[in-house]
C-alpha cells in the first residue's frame, strides 16, 4: 500500500464517517439492492427446477412419463393457467443456460441452499449500505490502476481482505453477506465480478460511484501538524 493509496483511503473513510449522503440519491445511482433481490430469486429457482426435475425423475421411474410440463399462474390468479410443454428439459436448461453467469457463486442447487440459508433473518442484523458497492469497486480498481496489484490473480484474497476490513471499518458492510460478519473472499470476488460484468456490458454509467461532495481546502493532518494538502 503506497502512501498515496492509503492518503486516498484515509479520504474517503473521511467523507463516509463524517458526512452525510442522501440515500435516495445513491439508490438512484445504484442497483446493488436490485441485484440481491435477484440473486435471492435466482437461488429460490435453482431449488424450484430440482424439486421439479426430482419430482419428474420420479414419476418416470414409477409409470415411464417422459413429459415435464411447466404451469404458469399469475399471484392475482386473474388470468387462466398457462402450460409450457418441457420435452427433454428444454426450458430449465435454457435458464440455466442464459442465467447461471450473472450468479457465479450460486451454481448448484446445494450453493443455492447455503444463500438462502445466509438470508435468514437474525436479530440485531442491519439493512445493506448502499455505499458498499461503491467502496468495495472503487478499491479494486484504484489498486489495479496503480498497479499496486498484479493482475494475475485479479482478485486475490489479500486484496479481499482489504476490502472486507475496510467496508468493516466504514461500517458499509451488508449483513446479508453472513450474519456472522465472517470473511469469506469468494463474497467478495462475486461482488467484483458482478460489477465489472455490468461496466463491461453497459458502459461507464454503471460504475458504482458517490455523488459530488462540496468541501473547502482539505489537509492531512497528523497529531495536529499540517503536512501538506490532499487538494
Amino acid at each position: 500500500m503506497t502512501d498515496r493509496l492509503r492518503e486516498a483511503l484515509l479520504f474517503v473513510a473521511y467523507i463516509i464517517t463524517d458526512r452525510k449522503f442522501n440515500e435516495e440519491e445513491l439508490y438512484e445511482r445504484g442497483y446493488w439492492e436490485d441485484w440481491n433481490t435477484y440473486k435471492g430469486e435466482w437461488a429460490k429457482l435453482m431449488l424450484f427446477m430440482e424439486e421439479t426435475e426430482q419430482r419428474h425423475r420420479n414419476l418416470y421411474e414409477r409409470v415411464g412419463e417422459q413429459e415435464m410440463p411447466v404451469t404458469l399462474r399469475t399471484n392475482s390468479r386473474k388470468q387462466e393457467p398457462q402450460t409450457i410443454p418441457n420435452t427433454n428439459n428444454w426450458l430449465f436448461r435454457l435458464i440455466r443456460k442464459e442465467l447461471a453467469d450473472y450468479f457465479p457463486d450460486i451454481q448448484t442447487a446445494e450453493d443455492a441452499r447455503q444463500e438462502l440459508e445466509r438470508r435468514k433473518p437474525s436479530a440485531g442484523a442491519k439493512p445493506m449500505n448502499t455505499r458498499y458497492p461503491i467502496v468495495a469497486y472503487g478499491i479494486y480498481r484504484m489498486l489495479h490502476e496503480e498497479n499496486a496489484m498484479s493482475e494475475n490473480p485479479d482478485t486475490p484474497n489479500e486484496l479481499c481482505r482489504l476490502i472486507y476490513d475496510y467496508t468493516r471499518f466504514v461500517g458499509c458492510y451488508p449483513s446479508y453477506k453472513g450474519y456472522d460478519g465472517s470473511f469469506n473472499p469468494k463474497n467478495i470476488r462475486a461482488d467484483i465480478g458482478y460489477i465489472k460484468k455490468n461496466v463491461q456490458k453497459y458502459g461507464g454509467e454503471k460504475i458504482p460511484k458517490f455523488p459530488s461532495v462540496a468541501f473547502g481546502r482539505i489537509h492531512i493532518v497528523t497529531d495536529n501538524i499540517v503536512h501538506k494538502d490532499l487538494f
